[in-house]
């Protein structure tokens, strides 16, 4: 299975673009596992999963531990997005 790719710009002074899967194909099995987590956790699992899986790089994720809440929200919010994805979906 080839996985398409959604590239983010960190709003760092480096400009950090860091690669995630599309958000339609993060595996069900990682949505399902997170489900009844609280609110991080379910961010924080899903990105070590996504790591895990091979699907999400450490530098990438790496990355992410640099940025503010604020940015992340931002990051989420983009990405649900370019998936075509609304909050409670």
């Amino acid at each position: 299975m080839t996985t398409e790719k959604f590239h983010y710009t960190l709003p760092d002074e480096a400009k950090t673009q860091i690669t995630l899967p599309r958000f339609k194909q993060i595996p069900l099995g990682v949505m399902r596992r997170l489900r009844k987590e609280s609110d991080s956790e379910q961010l924080f699992g899903l990105f070590e999963a996504l790591v895990d899986k091979g699907l999400m790089s450490e530098a990438d994720l790496g990355a992410l531990d640099d940025i503010g809440l604020g940015d992340i929200e931002k990051l989420m919010d983009a990405w649900q997005a370019d998936g075509g994805i609304t909050a409670g979906e």
